[in-house]
């Protein structure tokens, strides 16, 4: 099932765009970040985070059903699959600077 899901997500387009300023949406059983959808989408956001000194950072996704975040292409943190809410983090080695995130 894995290795379909990853062929699906990897092909599908997300069911909602826009730009916001900061990944942290509340817990919700109604719409989503503004969008018109409460369950059963597809949401990507990429963009780019500054860190200030060089060092190991721990990044978190809480979310209910899959995530997953990518820094400069590589997976940082799996939280894939179906379930309720769950927070998953991991940590990275990044030099100061800018850095995307996806």
């Amino acid at each position: 099932m894995s290795d379909l899901r990853d062929t699906v997500f990897k092909a599908a387009k997300p069911d909602f765009q826009g730009q916001v300023s900061n990944l942290k949406f509340p817990p919700t059983d109604k719409a989503f970040a503004g969008s018109p959808f409460s369950s059963e989408f597809l949401a990507q956001f990429s963009g780019n985070v500054f860190v200030p000194i060089t060092g190991t950072w721990t990044f978190f996704l809480s979310s209910d059903d899959g995530s997953r975040l990518y820094v400069d292409g590589s997976q940082v943190v799996d939280n894939d699959g179906f379930h309720g809410m769950k927070e998953v983090s991991g940590s990275v080695v990044l030099s100061r600077g800018m850095h995307s995130i996806d």
